[in-house]
């Protein structure tokens, strides 16, 4: 009931996504560390899902403004991709949860790349037709777990909800649209001009 239509709306994809894949898929707990590759809508509430569970939190992102926002988000740190070993010592050798939310191969490698034997990479973002790999070596030996993690369930709804009533999940909204500026919002996605979201409000 406190929350504005444009939080709320916003809620259902940019917080309910990576609560599903935090809390549910890749069962984070207090003090472990989180390393969020891709810190547009998803990874920025993730940062602050994770944060907000007792974890540590870093981010890599290719985008200098999505860095300044995980930082302002609450991460500890944010790098760009040629900086990852930052990360790695930064997590002493490894961290415990990798949330990808990037969608790109190159973003998948980074995760993995960060994890300490036996942990836990969790993808919420994609794009059809790109493929993931690892080498068998890497996910046996050191017993990765690799999940897959889509949307959520109506109590993660709930969950999201109030975690944003509460005020501890803030999404971050770029703009506010009338609806016949929906082609506007179109125009800003496609440019990748979009920092957290858009809302376009009937």
């Amino acid at each position: 009931d406190g929350l504005t239509f444009e939080a709320a709306a916003v809620c259902m994809d940019s917080v309910m996504s990576p609560w599903h894949a935090l809390v549910d898929r890749a069962a984070l707990r207090p003090g472990e560390s989180v390393v969020v590759v891709g810190a547009g809508g998803l990874g920025q509430s993730g940062i602050q899902i994770a944060r907000s569970m007792g974890a540590r939190v870093a981010a890599i992102d290719t985008i200098d403004a999505h860095r300044e926002l995980a930082l302002d988000s609450g991460a500890e740190l944010a790098v760009e991709p040629a900086e990852v070993d930052r990360v790695r010592t930064w997590a002493d050798g490894g961290a415990d949860v990798a949330f990808e939310a990037s969608g790109a191969r190159a973003g998948f490698d980074l995760a993995a790349g960060v994890l300490r034997p036996g942990g836990r990479l969790v993808c919420c973002g994609y794009k059809p037709g790109v493929e993931y790999g690892l080498d068998s070596a890497r996910l046996v030996l050191d017993e990765i777990a690799v999940l897959g993690s889509r949307a959520g369930s109506r109590d993660n709804a709930r969950s999201a909800l109030l975690a944003v009533e509460e005020g501890k999940v803030t999404p971050h909204i770029m703009e506010r649209l009338d609806l016949h500026e929906a082609n506007r919002a179109l125009d800003l996605l496609r440019a990748g001009k979009v920092l957290g979201r858009v809302v376009v409000t009937p």
